[in-house]
């Protein structure tokens, strides 16, 4: 097989892949990118070629912009024994556009074990209320060799971009301003607080121990989201919600009880 069309259906394969997993239930969170980048080296396994799969690695599993810095940073390594050249791409989320944050260098080439600075700027007229969240992409693509002996395949990492406001103290139990209440027939939580809530989106009711599913694994400050209850599990007869929050930097903290209220 031709070297250079190898390389090509690889990259569509890839593609595919990033467009079965955004469908993906919202739950797959960052392990997302970890998954993909396995099926891809599976993917390379079949090829007798030298292929090879370039690595950068964040020093971080997120990012944190502060707006009274105006912006912020993050450190990213080549780790790979070839240069790279590092893309870094914002993702703006469609419930949270707002702010803008700006890449001041979208792409740089990394030699071998180099880490590269890779700063963010806040472009915001009005001051912030409450905490932001943006996604950002990380990805290394390596440089195809003269004699077309090896070919390149990118793998990126997927993080998430916390906005801070300015004053607003680190709270490491922002979980616990999610209010759990009884909206008809479905259950609703609202995040009363600042901070930006990340959670897995199965929740547990109790005392019946049916699970529900949220519709993504975040909670904007003021938001409210549902989730509906099948038939045969009256609400009112629940007593309390088990959900499973995660910190700023995606490390799970356990199970957590919240009473429901509203019945």
């Amino acid at each position: 097989m031709n070297f250079q069309l190898s390389a090509y259906l690889l990259l569509v394969k890839r593609d595919r892949l990033n467009k079965l997993f955004s469908v993906a239930p919202p739950h797959l969170g960052h392990k997302r990118s970890t998954l993909l980048s396995c099926l891809l080296l599976a993917v390379l396994s079949i090829f007798t070629v030298g292929a090879h799969a370039s690595g950068v690695l964040p020093e971080s599993s997120a990012v944190i912009i502060n707006e009274a810095q105006k912006g912020g940073s993050i450190n990213v390594k080549n780790t790979e024994s070839v240069p790279v050249l590092l893309y870094t791409k914002i993702v703006e989320l469609s419930d949270d556009r707002e702010p803008r944050l700006i890449v001041t260098q979208p792409v740089a080439r990394l030699e071998p074990g180099q880490s590269q600075r890779v700063r963010f700027v806040l472009n915001s007229n009005t001051p912030l209320q409450h905490e932001h969240i943006k996604r950002v992409y990380f990805e290394g693509v390596t440089e195809q060799t003269s004699d077309n002996s090896q070919i390149s395949v990118s793998v990126r990492q997927d993080l998430p971009v916390i906005i801070v406001p300015k004053g607003l103290n680190n709270k490491r139990d922002m979980w616990v301003d999610l209010d759990w209440s009884v909206s008809a027939d479905r259950l609703k939580v609202t995040n009363t607080g600042r901070h930006v809530v990340r959670l897995t989106p199965q929740i547990t009711l109790q005392p019946a121990g049916k699970v529900l599913s949220l519709s993504k694994n975040y909670i904007l400050p003021g938001e409210s989201l549902f989730a509906t209850v099948p038939n045969g599990i009256r609400l009112s007869s629940q007593q309390q919600v088990v959900f499973s929050p995660v910190t700023r930097y995606g490390f799970d903290v356990g199970e957590q009880k919240a009473l429901l209220s509203g019945k």
